[in-house]
């Protein structure tokens, strides 16, 4: 489909914008981050060292350049050069990057990255991704899922960006199967995303083509979201009497709440709950990328 990829690629125009921070800087990373997986430790900090101004504390940038002096590190066998570059990767500051351990030092247990780490490493690496490298996306979308399950609070743009990379991948995974069951599960997605950002029209916009396409692959009848009520969206239900009666719960429990902790709800939410029914446990960790046994 031709047409359908032109028109996909235009969601690139509409990834939410951060900070702006320079294409030399960006460049930079992406070129020295080649050059670590190539061994060549010493070119990648003569790339990136002249950049530290221009950076303004980017934290892409920061992170290369910490990977950088650490690879480095390791190559040097003059004390006073891995000294000085020992200070260099101290002066950075904190990161989830260890830094290396020298010879007569004890090797400490590495840090494991915090909840809030997941978000800052998730934008950053939006921020670097690229058409021509796609997977960059799904790192992004994956780090965006553990941030929010870990219950770290997102502002207006991180959660565009994670809905942008939610469709993005489901784009790209549209374009390369013809099974109707993966068209029934990217317009899961590309739906489910599409509510989390209900005042992105663009975004909204841009998807029309890959939902109407999604869903005529995969059926409409099979592909169309279940109904739910005013304030719960109900999907992988049995069928719609099921989903009426989980509405209908998750109604009364959520009156029941308000009115212990604030009174009557003041009215339905906008955007609405999403509940998603999984018929087994090996299911629900397929979909959610979760252990079986979480809540």
């Amino acid at each position: 489909m031709p047409a359908l990829r032109a028109g996909l690629l235009a969601l690139f125009c509409l990834a939410p914008a951060f900070a702006e921070t320079p294409t030399a800087v960006l460049e930079a990373v992406v070129q020295a981050n080649r050059l670590l997986g190539q061994g060549h430790a010493a070119e990648a900090v003569k790339l990136l060292e002249p950049r530290i101004a221009d950076a303004e504390g980017d934290v892409a940038f920061l992170d290369a350049l910490r990977a950088a002096y650490t690879a480095e590190m390791k190559e040097l066998t003059d004390n006073a050069a891995i000294e000085r570059t020992r200070s260099k990767l101290k002066s950075l500051g904190k990161s989830s990057l260890p830094l290396p351990v020298l010879p007569g030092e004890a090797e400490a247990e590495p840090a494991k990255p915090s909840a809030p780490d997941f978000l800052q490493q998730a934008t950053a690496i939006f921020k670097q991704a690229s058409a021509s490298e796609p997977g960059q996306y799904v790192t992004a979308r994956d780090l965006f899922w553990k941030a929010f399950n870990n219950k770290v609070r997102m502002n207006a743009e991180q959660t565009s960006a994670w809905a942008f990379c939610r469709v993005k991948v489901a784009a790209d995974r549209f374009n390369t199967s013809n099974d109707p069951a993966v068209a029934a599960e990217v317009v899961k997605e590309v739906t489910a995303a599409l509510e989390s950002v209900p005042d992105n029209a663009e975004l909204r916009d841009a998807s029309k083509e890959l939902l109407a396409a999604a869903r005529q692959r995969a059926g409409a009848a099979d592909a169309a979201p279940t109904s739910g009520s005013d304030s719960f969206t109900i999907r992988g239900a049995a069928n719609a009497e099921a989903a009426g009666k989980i509405a209908k719960f998750a109604d009364a429990k959520r009156a029941e709440i308000f009115a212990r902790w604030s009174g009557p709800p003041g009215g339905a939410w906008n955007p609405k709950c999403e509940i998603v029914i999984h018929d087994t446990a090996e299911a629900f960790a397929k979909a959610t990328k979760l252990a079986e046994s979480a809540t």
